[in-house]
């Protein structure tokens, strides 16, 4: 079938891409040449029209979002104190102590004067100081003027490779700088008009509460019923979000397409059993969906899904629902002029990816499938297109799969969005009529969430759920998809040419796979150590040319006491959140060495992390008495595990593998409970010609042990002990090992004041070239035959 706009909207997408590979000017000239060549070449031979209007999408796609890109700037441009007015665009979001929302500014005040300024959106944070300031909060609405005091700061970017770039993401949504109020008494509300959309939001509220007041406790039942509902992410249960997330099952916390299909599914026949008409019900749908879009937060998921529907709709109205192909690219094209960044989110990709799979192929498929029953080769149809259609997006995005994606959302997306969500939100209604059979309709919605609770936590804790999958490259994507595609035909049709070339296209195709996922790998001839940024703590990960895998040190978040209403959702933990996040990124599945240098929390409270998520081959280990009790659990772990742990010594050393020698320095063979940092691993890593030295938290005591039992070599590459602090990197150490190279892992505005300036003033005297993770990120060390090579994240 002839789908011009889908002809257009792919071009579109294809244009869009090029502009941002390509940064080039001048595409509103592009544009009026490529039209102009193609009414020409039409008016000329009266045919090519697909081609024509694919030409056309990508000169246009490209210029388009050239011309939003050059205007996606800040009227600030540098960090700046203002005193702002400004109106509150979003609706707080509260998660603990602390309190985040959009804020535009509008005016900026100083020595008495206003003066108005073009309206710029930032990102404020702030904390409240006391619990009755979070219900003055609660209080603000979108409509809310407020005076504040603000110092400007840029956003963080990705610090480590693979990282998420929170700049970047606000950047796709215009906003270019973050605002630290360091407390909420500092704000003067100048006024708050009700309006729409602020009494929508005092409605969201009031669901959120009849949720918490349905479904008490501590089982997080409320928290996973206001996401799905309402779409707050900030209440979900951590546990929750981890069990959902390692399953495959991200899409159910969220108001995806999924929820949108379903409510509009629901409300259609609904209407069309009281005998209104399918015209009449998709009109009125049609009006309700902005207003559900507003209440549930307008994220940009949320009003992906709201046009996506609304689309399908439009198509009833129009009597053309046999092309849904189309509406769906106009849903796509609508989006794209709304905010044409959306194509480099994931949710964007997976939403259409996936959309557009069901469309085209379930229902040939379930007619191809050798299974009994219509409804289960439908449903196992939805499964199989849906797994490999986003498999792509997902190893891009999050550099794992669950082998039990598949089965685990073929039965438990049924139960959450057929049973669950319905029965929750009839719950939720019916609570406004009668408490009593609200009540009723929850205790036994939570019955049925208790079981999948269950089900999902023991599947969770299987072995070996997931793999790790290093990004692909975009030529393994596109064979890829182009596979899927010749696989699906091959199936489903039997045509003459696919029967005569699919023995000879198949097996090319997974050839050509295989080929480029080699490639990606790079040389093997490389060892490539990372010096991970976990901010304040020590992380390094050595990827050995022969294919070994060695962890030292996991860096770690050192507990805070807060009271319980000052404690987030989900605190940040460098384990989880850093550590594991890169691994994954590299492809790794399997550790062959843990090396725990010492018992500081900075250095392995993030192992924890990763001895539940990885296989370990053995454990490195000073033999010190634990230094606490959270070294002493994670020890207890690791038993419980089975995995061995080796005490090392000064008078170990190895061969790792062919041309990498490990050689221990330091502790002595027994080692005295006391002052951990001096019962550091050192060790000494010689690879072909280059010498690296890892010092962990050694202080002088140590430096100069060391320097009296051994006679060191030069050293190429030195990892810089305890973070440059001054206890550390002395004289004497500096003048014996002459580094030529010295890499400190530091937190940016640590409380510590690490690196100390005279230690980087030592560092100078002595040549070193002094690399930082605070100023520039991970650092990559690649290390062959030949030499060295350092680079960092931040270039």
């Amino acid at each position: 079938m002839y789908r011009p706009l889908v002809c257009f909207t792919f071009g579109w997408v294809i244009g869009e891409w090029f502009a941002n590979q390509m940064q080039l000017d001048s595409y509103w000239q592009i544009t009026i040449s490529f039209w102009v060549m193609g009414c020409l070449f039409y008016a000329k031979f009266m045919k090519g029209m697909p081609l024509i209007l694919l030409i056309i999408g990508i000169s246009t796609g490209s210029s388009y979002f050239s011309f939003y890109h050059e205007k996606n700037i800040s009227s600030f441009s540098h960090p700046t104190s203002i005193n702002a007015i400004g109106q509150i665009t979003t609706s707080p979001v509260i998660d603990g102590d602390t309190i985040r929302f959009d804020f535009a500014m509008q005016y900026l005040t100083e020595n008495g004067k206003i003066q108005q300024i073009s309206s710029e959106t930032i990102r404020v944070t702030s904390t409240a100081k006391h619990p009755h300031e979070l219900e003055q909060i609660r209080k603000w609405q979108t409509s809310c003027y407020v005076q504040v005091p603000i110092q400007l700061e840029r956003p963080p970017t990705a610090k480590n490779p693979g990282a998420f770039d929170y700049a970047q993401y606000l950047h796709h949504y215009g906003i270019h700088w973050l605002a630290k109020v360091p407390s909420v008494s500092q704000f003067q509300v100048l006024s708050c008009k009700a309006t729409l959309t602020s009494q929508i939001a005092q409605l969201r509220q009031s669901l959120h509460d009849r949720l918490a007041l349905l479904y008490p406790g501590s089982s997080g039942q409320a928290g996973l019923l206001q996401a799905m509902i309402l779409g707050e992410q900030q209440t979900l249960n951590q546990d929750t979000q981890e069990i959902f997330s390692t399953l495959g099952l991200v899409h159910v916390l969220s108001i995806s397409g999924l929820h949108v299909s379903i409510l509009v599914g629901s409300l259609y026949f609904l209407l069309i059993s009281c005998g209104i008409t399918r015209e009449r019900v998709a009109i009125i749908i049609l009006v309700f969906l902005p207003f559900y879009a507003i209440l549930t937060g307008s994220s940009a998921p949320v009003v992906r899904s709201v046009i996506m529907a609304g689309m399908m709709l439009v198509a009833v109205l129009l009597r053309r629902t046999s092309d849904a192909v189309s509406f769906l690219a106009l849903a796509l094209l609508i989006q794209l002029l709304w905010n044409p960044y959306q194509l480099w989110e994931p949710g964007f990709q997976l939403s259409f990816l996936v959309t557009l799979g069901l469309l085209l192929y379930v229902e040939p498929l379930t007619h191809h499938l050798p299974v009994p029953g219509y409804r289960f080769r439908q449903a196992l149809s939805v499964m199989i297109v849906s797994q490999v259609v986003s498999f792509p997006v997902i190893i891009c995005t999050f550099y794992q799969y669950s082998w039990l994606s598949g089965p685990v959302n073929l039965f438990f997306v049924p139960v959450y969005s057929i049973v669950i969500l319905p029965f929750s939100t009839l719950s939720l209604l019916v609570s406004y009529l009668s408490i009593e059979w609200g009540v009723a309709l929850a205790t036994l919605t939570s019955w049925i969430m208790s079981g999948m609770d269950q089900l999902l936590t023991g599947i969770s804790k299987l072995p070996h759920l997931t793999y790790s999958i290093s990004p692909p490259a975009l030529g393994w994507v596109l064979c890829y998809f182009f596979l899927f595609w010749f696989t699906y035909v091959t199936i489903v049709t039997d045509l003459l040419f696919v029967r005569r070339l699919k023995f000879v296209t198949l097996p090319a195709l997974c050839f050509l796979l295989v080929i480029i996922t080699v490639g990606a790998k790079g040389s093997m001839e490389t060892t490539l150590i990372t010096i991970i940024d976990v901010g304040q703590g020590d992380a390094t990960l050595i990827e050995t040319a022969g294919g070994k895998i060695i962890l030292m040190d996991g860096g770690g978040t050192l507990p805070s006491q807060k009271k319980p209403w000052q404690k987030r959702k989900k605190s940040f933990e460098v384990g989880r959140d850093v550590v594991v996040p890169y691994l994954r990124y590299r492809g790794i599945n399997h550790i062959d060495t843990m090396i725990m240098t010492h018992g500081d929390g900075d250095h392995i409270r993030g192992l924890e992390a990763v001895v539940k998520r990885f296989s370990i081959g053995e454990v490195l280990h000073s033999g010190a008495p634990p230094a606490d009790k959270f070294e002493s659990q994670l020890l207890s772990t690791i038993q419980k595990k089975h995995i061995p742990i080796r005490v090392v010594g000064s008078s170990d050393q190895w061969w790792m593998e062919s041309g990498m020698h490990v050689q221990i320095l330091h502790p002595l063979t027994t080692v005295s409970s006391g002052n951990t940092n001096n019962g550091s691993i050192v060790m000494l890593l010689s690879i072909y010609k280059t010498k690296l030295l890892f010092t962990g938290d050694m202080e002088l005591p140590v430096e100069e042990e060391v320097l009296a039992r051994f006679r060191l070599p030069a050293i190429d590459i030195l990892k810089v002990a305890h973070h440059g602090s001054n206890t550390s990197s002395h004289d004497a150490w500096l003048s014996a090992v002459k580094p030529k190279q010295a890499l400190i892992s530091v937190g940016e505005h640590n409380r510590y004041g690490h690196p100390k300036a005279e230690v980087l003033a030592r560092l100078r005297q002595i040549g070193a070239h002094i690399w930082r993770t605070d100023q520039q990120g991970a650092i990559l060390v690649k290390v062959d035959q030949r030499g060295y090579q350092l680079e960092s994240n931040e270039r």
